[in-house]
């Protein structure tokens, strides 16, 4: 996925904020840009990752992905829950995107099954 050739480069005031992640803020807001390119990108990769049957390019999808429901409108949130079963049913194959989410709660059996095109 190409997603950061898309986005600007952070720049920081100096080595110290380097160090602490601390971003300048005209580079923040040149970032903040492209939220909406962001929320479209995150909207494509749903929408492939549920149609796709390739085990490898769901993976490389499911990391453009957020788990969190909030980040998606109200008219994917049914998508959105798919994609979050199939990934929560198979925590080996995405436990990189499982690591940035750490507030999950582990699948319940419900959440076993996995859903989508390699059901």
């Amino acid at each position: 996925m190409a997603w950061y050739f898309a986005r600007p480069a952070l720049r920081y005031a100096s080595m110290e904020d380097l160090r602490r992640g601390v971003a300048a803020e005209e580079s923040k807001a040149e970032l903040e840009t492209l939220a909406d390119l962001r929320d479209d990108y995150r909207v494509a990769c749903l929408s492939a990752f549920l149609t796709c049957e390739d085990p490898e390019t769901r993976h490389d999808l499911s990391l453009n992905l957020s788990l969190d429901p909030a980040v998606y409108p109200d008219d994917l949130q049914p998508s959105h829950e798919q994609a979050r079963r199939s990934i929560l049913a198979d925590p080996e194959r995405y436990h990189l995107l499982l690591q940035r989410c750490p507030w999950l709660p582990p699948p319940t059996e419900q959440q076993d099954q996995p859903v989508g095109p390699h059901a």
